[in-house]
C-alpha cells in the first residue's frame, strides 16, 4: 500500500512539471534590437529638453519624430521664461536724472561734434550723407567700442522738437539687427530735468530670434543706462 502511493506520488509529480509548465518558461524570448528608431530619437531628444509638454510632439500616421518646430516654444520658455510673441518687438525705457535744463541736455545730445566727450561706449559718430546738423531727415553713425565695434548703426531723424522730444529710425543693415528706432524725450524738473531714452528693436536672422533678442535686449538696456549715467556725469563736472 505504501509503495503504490509513491508510485503515485513520483507520476504525478513527473506528469505537473512536463505537462504543466507555465507559459512564460514555453514562450520565446524576443530579440532585443539594437538599431536606433525614431522611437528611440525622439525619447532622446526629449530627454535633453526639459518640462517638454507631450501635447508639442505630434506623430502623424507612421511618424514618431517629433515636431521641432514645436518644441521650440518650450525649449525658449526652459531658457528665457515666458516665450514672447513673435508680434511683440523687444522694448525698454529708462530713465536718468540730469543736473541741468531740457534745452541745455537736448542741444548736447545731438551735438555729434562733441558726442564723444560725454558718450564713454562709443569709437565713432558723425553725421552721414552730407548732412552737418541735427534736424528731421539728418542722418548720423555711431559706431561702439571694440566688444560691439563691428556694429555700427545709422540713423534718421524722424522727429526733432528741441528740447523736448527726437526720435530716429535705423536705415542701415548691420549685423543682427532687422530694425531699430529709438526716442529720447526731456523734461524739465525742479532740480534740473528727466531724460527717458525708450527703443525698439528687431534681430535677424529671423530663425535666431528667440535667443539673440533676449540677449540684445539686455545689452542694450545697459549700454543705454551706461550712457545716460556718463551724460548726467558730464552735465554735472561742466561749468554752468
Amino acid at each position: 500500500m505504501t509503495a503504490r502511493k509513491g508510485v503515485s506520488f513520483c507520476g504525478r509529480l513527473v506528469w505537473f512539471t512536463t505537462c504543466q509548465r507555465p507559459t512564460s518558461l514555453t514562450k520565446p524570448k524576443a530579440k532585443k534590437s539594437t538599431t536606433p528608431t525614431a522611437g528611440n530619437f525622439s525619447i532622446g531628444i526629449r530627454a535633453f529638453l526639459p518640462a517638454v509638454d507631450d501635447r508639442h510632439v505630434r506623430p502623424t500616421g507612421n511618424q514618431v519624430l517629433p515636431d521641432i518646430q514645436a518644441l521650440l516654444p518650450c525649449v525658449r520658455t526652459a531658457t528665457f521664461g515666458k516665450p514672447r510673441s513673435p508680434a511683440v518687438m523687444p522694448s525698454a525705457a529708462i530713465t536718468e536724472h540730469m543736473p541741468s535744463r531740457a534745452v541745455d541736455v537736448f542741444d548736447l545730445l545731438h551735438d555729434y561734434s562733441r558726442r564723444l566727450e560725454w558718450d564713454t561706449l562709443l569709437r565713432e559718430a558723425r553725421f552721414t550723407r552730407g548732412n552737418t546738423a541735427a534736424g528731421i531727415g539728418a542722418t548720423t553713425l555711431c559706431v561702439g567700442k571694440p566688444l560691439f565695434g563691428i556694429i555700427g548703426i545709422e540713423t534718421s531723424y524722424l522727429t526733432f522738437n528741441r528740447g523736448v522730444i527726437a526720435a530716429v529710425d535705423m536705415i542701415n543693415h548691420p549685423p543682427f539687427f532687422e530694425t531699430f528706432a529709438a526716442s529720447i524725450r526731456h523734461k524739465d524738473t525742479g532740480d534740473g530735468s528727466s531724460v527717458t531714452y525708450r527703443f525698439n528693436f528687431r534681430a535677424r536672422p529671423r530663425l535666431l530670434r528667440w535667443l539673440l533678442e533676449p540677449i540684445m535686449l539686455v545689452v542694450l538696456r545697459h549700454e543705454t543706462r551706461q550712457r545716460l549715467r556718463a551724460l548726467s556725469r558730464f552735465l554735472a563736472a561742466t561749468p554752468k
